[in-house]
């Protein structure tokens, strides 16, 4: 089944829709119905890059409830996750608290593609959409969906 919805782009958006594709109609039909599919693969790429405590780590830093708190804006997608993390290792010394090497986490985040990033991001609020903030055994339940089988 299909259904129809009417999102709102910015104009630089149109206009590589638009190129690309043709139109921005169908430029936009595309990207939308291939997200899914790219988004399930680039997690399933994930699993086993990050050990359980930095998962939890970067579950805690992108809660709206940090100082620096998370709203993700689509024009820097792939660069709020390296930002907070290095927040909350610097500034709170969230490595402390998850027990882990926090410039190891800071390489490993820098390492990955802004599109892995991205992805990370987005499953990251996916968390923040779906569970109350303090539901420790929600977030580990989570976290372990990118541990490696």
């Amino acid at each position: 089944m299909r259904r129809k919805i009417s999102p709102r782009v910015e104009e630089n958006a149109h206009a590589i829709l638009k190129e690309v594709f043709g139109t921005s109609n169908a430029g936009a039909e595309f990207i939308l119905n291939s997200w899914p599919t790219l988004y399930k693969r680039t997690l399933h790429g994930l699993k086993g890059w990050f050990g359980f405590d930095e998962l939890m780590l970067m579950i805690d830093v992108m809660s709206g409830y940090r100082s620096y708190g998370t709203m993700l804006t689509p024009g820097i997608a792939g660069q709020h996750i390296a930002a907070n993390v290095v927040d909350g290792i610097d500034l709170e010394r969230l490595d402390e608290k998850w027990g882990i090497d926090g410039t190891r986490l800071k390489e490993k985040v820098r390492a990955l593609s802004i599109f892995d990033r991205a992805c990370l991001e987005w499953w990251l609020q996916e968390f923040w959409t779906n569970h109350d903030s303090c539901q420790r055994e929600g977030a580990e339940k989570f976290a372990a969906a990118l541990l490696k089988d």
